[in-house]
């Protein structure tokens, strides 16, 4: 969005009454193909009030008012000829407007840093099953860091949201291509997801292939193959020996059929479970484990391992950088 600055107050005003041209060839090309209650077109134009002074254009809506009394905050942008969702006040969207700023124009400013500390804060929290500053993860997602994103698919999965995974296709595989938890837990519950034979999607596993690398592409095929011969892959914890030993108990116990001992059997052990690396929330595998992946429903299974204490002792892998626009 072409935001340009915020006007002063003094030259706050109407749009009707500041671009009074604009409102009158959009009124006579496309007037009567709108509702006039839409929230969107001439109709929005018509009431709101102009706030910016860029080519496309920040706007107040008084006919939409949040339960604070706060007129919502919208913007109409001329690449995308209509109005973009809606914030519930005008701080809220700033706010929003400042993170995108410091996403595409901005990647090195005090704030993305400020912004990577607090997600690392939130990180060494959940780890030790505070999960009270994980709502900063997905937060720090609109300021451009990268491993927000990967720490969110995680955190979505984990909380049971619907198809979660998907989320795995949208990451920054060029920047992921050697990471290891991208590639030894996130790609194996993607594949896997994508295969399930309840609910396949195919399509997913098709468009990560066509938009990888090739060391990713090819890590994405073996995946794909071992899982459709093998029904299903296994998950293997050698890095943390000690969860290793808790996870060869639980498959004891689901073997017997006592799946309600072999989750308490993976719960106690994962104070023993190490991260691969920084960009690692919780050992993943225990989803998409061909075996384990019974005991890990219903949901508020997979949502109380977040509030179980992880080891906080994280391998030091090279990080991703953050910038998405190097």
């Amino acid at each position: 969005m072409d935001f340009g600055a915020l006007r002063p107050a003094e030259e706050l005003g109407w749009v009707v009454d500041l671009e009074p041209s604009f409102v009158q060839i959009w009124n006579e090309t496309a007037g009567e193909d709108w509702d006039p209650d839409t929230d969107d077109g001439p109709p929005l134009w018509k009431r709101s009030l102009l706030l910016s002074t860029g080519t496309d254009h920040f706007l107040l809506d008084p006919r939409r008012i949040d339960s604070s009394g706060e007129w919502v905050s919208c913007e109409f942008t001329s690449s995308g000829a209509g109005a973009g969702g809606a914030a519930s006040s005008f701080r809220t969207g700033m706010e929003g407007h400042y993170a995108s700023f410091v996403c595409f124009t901005a990647p090195e400013s005090p704030t993305r840093a400020e912004v990577a500390e607090q997600v690392e804060q939130a990180y060494r929290s959940s780890l030790t099953g505070d999960t009270g500053r994980e709502w900063v993860i997905p937060a720090a997602r609109s300021f451009g860091d990268l491993r927000a994103d990967v720490l969110n698919v995680q955190l979505r999965t984990l909380r049971g949201a619907y198809r979660a995974y998907l989320d795995v296709d949208a990451l920054d595989w060029g920047y992921l291509a050697g990471e290891p938890t991208a590639i030894e837990d996130l790609l194996p519950l993607f594949v896997t997801a994508c295969l399930d034979r309840h609910d396949p999607q195919t399509w997913a596993l098709d468009l990560l292939l066509q938009g990888a690398s090739p060391p990713v592409a090819q890590r994405v095929r073996q995946l794909a193959d071992r899982c459709l011969s093998e029904g299903g892959l296994v998950a293997d914890w050698s890095s943390s020996p000690g969860f290793a030993a808790a996870v060869d108990r639980a498959r004891a116990l689901v073997r017997a059929d006592r799946d309600t001992e072999a989750f308490e059997a993976l719960v106690a052990g994962l104070p023993n479970w190490q991260p691969l690396s920084p960009l690692h929330l919780a050992p993943m595998g225990r989803i998409w484990d061909r075996e384990l992946n019974r005991v890990m429903t219903p949901d508020r299974r997979r949502r109380r391992l977040l509030s179980q204490p992880r080891s906080t002792a994280v391998r030091q892998a090279d990080q991703p950088g953050q910038s998405k626009n190097p």
